[in-house]
């Protein structure tokens, strides 16, 4: 699935600048899972889940002193937020999204699907899995506006009024 390649690789990456991928040996720590999920035009749905220990979330954190639980939702939600952002600007597409869940101690597998791409990430003190589903696109591609002018579409850092 092409828009979700290139979600993950324009989006989604450039949030965890400060990490290097992973080898396939890197396994994330079980500690803290946090969640988002989402909705969108035509049948789009999915979810973004970020996995891994103590340590390699606070890796990721802007500042230091903060709550490791509300970063983890924080950072779930960023990520969202990047991939509705993709999507609108790719494909015009409104999303809707769930506030965060964080678990703690919760031990989460990905189940292989086409509609999945896995994303580790390895940090000073651990690694990130990211894993990003998205089911129903070319559904939704049916009922989408997609731009008819070249630079139609927003850049990241524009924002629309209304």
């Amino acid at each position: 699935m092409a828009c979700l390649d290139t979600l993950m690789a324009d989006h989604l990456r450039p949030l965890f600048s400060g990490f290097r991928t992973a080898e396939a040996q890197d396994e994330a720590g079980d500690g803290i899972t946090a969640l988002v999920g989402f909705t969108g035009d035509g049948g789009l749905g999915g979810c973004i889940v970020i996995r891994g220990d103590e340590g390699a979330f606070m890796d990721s954190a802007p500042f230091l002193g903060v709550d490791v639980m509300d970063w983890a939702a924080e950072l779930a939600n960023l990520a969202a937020g990047r991939v509705k952002f993709g999507l609108f600007a790719a494909r015009r597409w409104t999303i809707k999204q769930t506030t965060p869940v964080v678990m703690r101690g919760a031990v989460v597998g990905v189940r292989p699907m086409p509609e999945l791409r896995e994303l580790s990430l390895c940090g000073p003190n651990g690694t990130l899995q990211v894993w990003v589903e998205l089911r129903g696109a070319e559904d939704a591609a049916v009922h989408a506006q997609t731009p008819e002018v070249e630079g139609d579409a927003l850049n990241a850092g524009e924002m629309m009024l209304f």
